[in-house]
């Protein structure tokens, strides 16, 4: 059953994690316009519960409707589909809702970063395109294939990692 009761923590301007290890394959001269980056300040709290709940969604099966049937008698196929248990993209849907406009402006610039659609010193026209956005972006976010995976390069381009959040967590 999805926990409604987790919210955005709209207090914390960036959580306390460490920055991502640096990558030796990274060519200098990325490595050096990284250093003169204004690093934008984000609650990697709230990005990185996405990130995880993304791969969750993407782990979720939809195959086959839930019945009464028990575990056992139905071979445990019913276990792991969205019937079954609350909907993990519901509660991503208003986790994501519920965060402020700009920090939802943030999350679709820094995923923008990590697909390579910007470079990091273009974060600004990154989050205009963001606001410009015409769907809904928790929708936008939900629906986009690999958007877990280009959040987390976004955030390493930054200096930012999920790997204390995911100890945490998991």
């Amino acid at each position: 059953m999805a926990d409604e009761g987790i919210k955005p923590n709209p207090q914390h301007s960036s959580a306390p994690l460490r920055p991502a290890p640096s990558n030796e394959n990274m060519p200098p001269e990325r490595d050096l316009a990284q250093r003169d980056l204004d690093i934008p300040e984000i609650n990697t709290n709230n990005f990185c519960f996405i990130i995880i709940k993304l791969h969750e969604l993407d782990a979720e099966d939809t195959g086959i409707p839930a019945d009464a049937s028990n575990p056992t008698d139905d071979h445990f196929l019913s276990v792991l589909t969205d019937d079954a248990y609350g909907s993990i993209r519901q509660e991503l849907l208003n986790f994501i809702d519920g965060l402020a406009d700009d920090e939802k402006h943030l999350l679709l610039a820094v995923a923008m970063v990590g697909r390579g659609d910007f470079e990091a010193v273009e974060l600004d026209q990154a989050l205009q395109v963001a606001r410009e956005l015409s769907q809904p972006i928790p929708t936008y976010i939900v629906d986009r294939p690999l958007f877990a995976e280009d959040l987390e390069a976004g955030l390493s381009v930054f200096g930012y990692s999920c790997e204390d959040f995911e100890m945490g967590h998991l």
